[in-house]
């Protein structure tokens, strides 16, 4: 053998190398969501965004697709539990660059929540998800990802449900 890497290319709706659903190709990228029991069975916990709910956290305001694990590095630097922590600290697949989606990225997840494969080992909970783009020193932002796919601002220490995704 020589030793060298396999290129294998994935589309929207394989399952990735981190065990997780390809359900997003931007940026020369690919980018798959965990399961859904993730967290060991309990289907997407709940946490808080930050145990911090009074300080900015520079670098965290990317809401563009592709700024969702430097977001979740500095939350990871200025929050010492939440939903950031959560989604940095798993690992899949031999795979541990997971992080805590950004706006645009979470959305990305909205928009393919429909499928029947999606919801048996993927689907979403009829609830609030976090998303890495904070709003303000005591909000961040999250997306509902069961209906019209609203966005909206939530205090800190709210608990709403945690996805953990990973591109590479």
């Amino acid at each position: 053998s020589s030793g060298g890497s396999s290129s294998v290319t994935y589309a929207v709706g394989d399952t990735g190398p981190g065990e997780g659903l390809v359900f997003l190709i931007s940026g020369g990228l690919t980018y798959e969501m965990a399961k859904k029991t993730w967290s060991g069975g309990i289907e997407d916990p709940s946490a808080a965004w930050c145990d911090d709910t009074s300080t900015i956290l520079a670098g965290t305001f990317g809401t563009a697709i592709g700024t969702g694990a430097q977001n979740t590095e500095w939350m990871d630097d200025g929050c010492t539990s939440g939903a950031g922590q959560q989604a940095a600290d798993y690992v899949a697949g031999g795979y541990s660059d997971w992080f805590l989606p950004s706006e645009d990225e979470l959305n990305a997840m909205n928009g393919y929540k429909n499928s029947i494969v999606y919801q048996a080992k993927y689907g979403i909970a009829s609830d609030g998800y976090w998303s890495s783009s904070q709003a303000n020193a005591s909000e961040a932002r999250y997306q509902k990802l069961n209906d019209n796919g609203g966005r909206y601002d939530a205090p800190k220490d709210a608990k709403l449900r945690v996805r953990p995704v990973r591109a590479f």
